[in-house]
């Protein structure tokens, strides 16, 4: 386990030979096909090539990562950014601070709320320059979006992907995906 939420599984075994690795509690997306979800508790047994390492996000997590491809890690994280929401449940209340890249300086802090048919992304300080939300794995389709967005992707095709992508304007501050 990487903290609580997320899962990387060793390879030991060459590409002919199966790895086994156990997922605990809880609905798990793979970061890599994030189409296939695992519920756990549960052991899993797959055949897993060297570049292709088991990486796992549980259930109302957070992950942010660049919208644009990086050739460095340290980029400006306030520019760019992915926030990707894995399965959020009702009632979920989820902080979570985004980095500048520099050190132990902030970005902004966000503060992720599911209650009521409404899921609601709100950078509560600092700021975010470019920035997209995309709900992994949510069950519920987007009646409306109240914000600063964009465009939005895979709201009625989402069954099939299990995701909702939304680009929000610069200098937005909040954006509230009413579902239903």
């Amino acid at each position: 386990m990487l903290g609580q939420d997320l899962l990387v599984a060793p390879v030991f075994g060459s590409d002919t030979t199966d790895t086994e690795y156990y997922l605990p509690t809880g609905r798990w997306t793979s970061l890599w096909n994030r189409t296939r979800k695992i519920d756990g508790p549960r052991w899993m047994k797959e055949r897993v090539a060297y570049d292709d390492i088991p990486v796992w996000i549980r259930e109302n997590s957070v992950v942010c990562s660049s919208i644009k491809p990086r050739d460095k890690p340290d980029w400006d994280y306030a520019e760019d950014i992915a926030i990707a929401i894995y399965h959020p449940r009702e009632g979920a209340a989820i902080d979570v601070v985004v980095p500048t890249g520099k050190g132990s300086e902030i970005a902004a802090c966000l503060k992720i709320v599911k209650n009521a048919g409404k899921l609601s992304v709100e950078i509560v300080s600092g700021h975010l320059t470019s920035w997209n939300v995309e709900l992994i794995g949510c069950s519920e389709k987007v009646g409306g979006l109240t914000g600063g967005v964009l465009e939005v992707g895979g709201g009625e095709a989402h069954a099939e992907s299990g995701v909702i992508r939304a680009k929000v304007n610069s200098g937005e501050r909040v954006v509230t995906f009413e579902l239903a």
